[in-house]
């Protein structure tokens, strides 16, 4: 009988230590995550030196910048998410095609829409990033044929690539 109860003592014991590596193993929810604008969209990373990154953190507003490692934080307002983004216009061709593959559109004003009406305006920076908290729902960003749907969800973020135009570089 004491056999019994060793041999089920050591598998909740086995149980509880493969518990605990797994869920050590798993990326912390509170960790910053990193995404770089490729000239096209966010890619997961830190992505290239001078490539515009962003870290998103849930419960946190995003920040752009460089790619720190202490990031100085600002809570979401409760019931909100948040939109980063980037406004650009977009390179392509020429003789010297290993440039800037995109145009920052900067200071540009871009209004947020929801349900065909505009509900705020947000400002671009000297790189063409912009930030906005919102309520849960669906937004438009940008307008006529550039504007880019999206979904916020609460103390999340989502990103966007707002294609402002495309160069033509000879």
């Amino acid at each position: 009988m004491t056999s019994g109860f060793t041999i089920i003592g050591a598998a909740i014991a086995v149980l509880l230590i493969a518990t605990a590596a797994l869920a050590a193993s798993r990326k912390p929810a509170d960790t910053w995550s990193y995404y770089y604008f490729d000239g096209r969209d966010f890619r997961s990373g830190r992505g290239e030196t001078g490539a515009p990154v962003v870290a998103v953190r849930t419960g946190m507003r995003p920040v752009f910048g460089p790619a720190a490692d202490h990031i100085a934080s600002t809570a979401l307002p409760d019931g909100t998410g948040a939109v980063a983004g980037i406004c650009f216009i977009s390179r392509s061709g020429g003789k010297m095609s290993a440039g800037a593959t995109h145009i920052p559109c900067s200071h540009t004003l871009l209004p947020i829409n929801a349900n065909g009406s505009e509900i705020s305006t947000v400002q671009t920076d000297d790189q063409g990033a912009f930030v906005i908290a919102l309520s849960p729902g669906s937004y438009t960003v940008g307008t006529g044929p550039l504007a880019v749907s999206v979904r916020v969800d609460a103390q999340q973020t989502s990103l966007v690539a707002l294609r402002a135009g495309k160069r033509m570089v000879d």
